[in-house]
């Protein structure tokens, strides 16, 4: 299976996407969502309703829950189908009684700057999917 893509100026790109030829959590972040504000009561106020659209907070290969340790609220800037292309680069639900997109993340100490997905960036925008 070829590699997805993200269209970007190759210019733009930090030393570490460069040296690795990925795309930063940081890069894809800012592409996909206007707004984002840290909420990490989501789970408790949602009582944890959360309909996945990409990524999911349980790995089945391990048979165990995926720690969390920060949800935000996101205002996204694509349609969700978008979005299940990306598989588990991204943990993504809708919450119905928030009635918004919560974006979970599993690491927490590094800089989104050089947290890399499996994106591959392309100069291409027939080739990408974001």
């Amino acid at each position: 299976m070829e590699n997805l893509k993200f269209y970007c100026n190759l210019k733009e790109l930090n030393e570490e996407e460069k040296k690795n030829n990925k795309i930063s959590y940081r890069r894809l972040i800012d592409r996909i969502s206007n707004n984002i504000f840290l909420f990490n009561e989501a789970p408790k106020v949602s009582n944890y309703d959360f309909d996945f659209i990409c990524g999911n907070d349980y790995d089945e290969e391990n048979d165990e829950y995926i720690e969390i340790f920060q949800y935000y609220l996101i205002d996204l800037s694509y349609n969700e189908e978008d979005f299940k292309k990306l598989n588990d680069d991204l943990i993504i639900a809708w919450s119905e009684t928030l009635q918004n997109y919560v974006l979970m993340v599993p690491h927490f100490g590094t800089s989104w700057d050089y947290v890399l997905t499996d994106l591959e960036p392309t100069e291409n925008f027939k080739k990408a999917i974001l």
